[in-house]
């Protein structure tokens, strides 16, 4: 009986060419959009902290760091986010962006 080396050799080549992408463009789609919900979380909450810093002191601050962050579940859970969100202030306001390896990417501007 013959091996049938060749057919298992393109049912390979067919898995690769045609299963493997489209699994990873559902992972990636469906990691992308967990990842848009955690990061409007998070920019909600440093919107939050920006305004009431600048209600508080008349200025935006010069960096997240200045921001007292409390306690609560929701925001220990939001840090690492948080820290991969970049900011920028000016005199009139301040831009949050944030940006992935997988494509998604965020801008929030205040005051400007």
């Amino acid at each position: 009986m013959k091996s049938p080396d060749g057919m298992h050799f393109l049912l390979g080549i067919f898995v690769c060419a045609i299963v493997l992408p489209l699994t990873w463009n559902y992972v990636k789609a469906t990691r992308t959009q967990a990842e848009q919900s955690r990061v409007t979380i998070a920019e909600d909450i440093l919107v939050r902290k920006l305004e009431a810093y600048h209600m508080a002191h008349g200025s935006y601050p010069d960096s997240i760091a200045a921001l007292t962050f409390t306690n609560s579940n929701l925001e220990i859970q939001m840090l690492p986010d948080i820290q991969q969100i970049k900011y920028r202030s000016a005199q009139s306001g301040y831009t949050l962006k944030y940006s992935s390896i997988l494509g998604y990417s965020s801008t929030v501007s205040s005051g400007q």
